[in-house]
């Protein structure tokens, strides 16, 4: 599976530990970790604040990233400027979810 990245634009500098704890409780510690989901923060040229850019290969881990991103006060950055809306499959946690749903879900929805 190719990397996928997603970008995140924030008014205020991001705390990485709370962000990484907070998508530990959505997806437990494996998917979480820094060797299956990537930060990189940098200068925002928008405005103060920065730019949060996720990267990872686990299209699941990727998309309960986002939704922590904006959860915590960022904006989805697109090419197009469209906004990005949490997918319904992604509104409990992962770790909550049962193992059929989630192998349904891994097999469907899922790829970048």
């Amino acid at each position: 599976m190719p990397m996928c990245m997603a970008r995140f634009q924030f008014a205020a500098p991001l705390d990485s530990d709370q962000w990484r704890a907070q998508l530990q409780r959505e997806v437990g510690a494996r998917r979480a970790s820094p060797r299956n989901v990537e930060l990189e923060w940098g200068p925002s040229a928008a405005g103060p604040g920065g730019e949060l850019m996720v990267l990872s290969m686990d299209a699941i881990a990727l998309t309960y990233a986002a939704k922590v991103s904006l959860a915590l006060g960022g904006a989805r950055v697109t090419a197009d400027g469209a906004p990005w809306v949490v997918p319904t499959w992604a509104a409990p946690r992962w770790v909550d979810l049962p193992w059929r749903r989630r192998i349904r879900i891994w097999i469907g929805p899922t790829r970048c």
